[in-house]
């Protein structure tokens, strides 16, 4: 279970590019955030605060393969 929290700085998915991307709060285990793009299933690691997920969902760098 988790809840969802909307905002609008939270940049496109990385990989599929979508706009349907969230900050979720995990409540089964430890209270940690994540990113969650509803689009293509893709998750950013967990984090004690949103703000630190959003950061790192925000500034990762996707190598090519």
């Amino acid at each position: 279970m988790s809840t969802a929290i909307s905002l609008h700085d939270i940049k496109p998915c990385p990989i599929c590019n979508g706009n349907n991307v969230f900050c979720e709060k995990n409540l089964e285990r430890e209270s940690k955030y994540f990113v969650l793009c509803n689009d293509c299933g893709f998750e950013g690691k967990e984090f004690f605060t949103r703000g630190y997920a959003i950061s790192n969902w925000n500034e990762r760098i996707i190598k090519s393969r």
